[in-house]
């Protein structure tokens, strides 16, 4: 509700519209607060409005394609609104991170996932938590001296994130 207001200023916009469904989701998934099965309507709801505003956005259809793989485990679902999300003119590391890990990683796709954060970390490499995915994404497959760089450069960016001296300790 508090990003609300910023989309009536141009409600035919869909980039605001697409970054409310987006806000929404990443809250839910990263933040806690309101579970995803209280928020997954809501969440659909926007980005269902910003499709309607712009059927060839992007962005929304990884929305709804998280929320169809971590909240329905609908698979085919999932895989239909990320091959589109996928195939934008440009995917945004947001999409990126919920395609490695929302839906790659579940179905055992974990080299596929590491390329996804490693382009997502190309996208942004000041954000700490794609390199700490992508340092632990590294250290499932045994690639542990790419891990620690990538942590190493996770902790240097933050240092009191959490996350990549998580992912050291283990």
């Amino acid at each position: 509700e508090c990003c609300r207001p910023g989309v009536r200023p141009d409600p035919q916009d869909p980039a605001p519209q697409a970054g409310l469904a987006l806000a929404g989701f990443l809250a839910t998934m990263n933040v806690g607060g309101n579970t995803l099965t209280e928020t997954a309507d809501l969440i659909r709801g926007e980005a269902r409005r910003a499709l309607e505003l712009d059927p060839a956005e992007s962005n929304p259809h990884a929305v709804l394609g998280g929320v169809a793989a971590a909240r329905d485990y609908d698979w085919s679902s999932a895989a239909d609104h990320f091959r589109k999300a996928m195939s934008g003119s440009s995917v945004s590391a947001d999409s990126r991170w919920a395609y490695a890990c929302l839906y790659l990683l579940p179905l055992g796709r974990p080299r596929e996932a590491m390329e996804e954060m490693r382009q997502a970390v190309d996208q942004d490499p000041l954000n700490v938590g794609w390199r700490a995915v992508l340092g632990n994404l590294l250290n499932s497959l045994h690639m542990y001296d790419r891990a620690l760089e990538e942590l190493h450069k996770a902790r240097e960016l933050d240092e009191n994130s959490a996350t990549p001296h998580f992912i050291l300790t283990e």
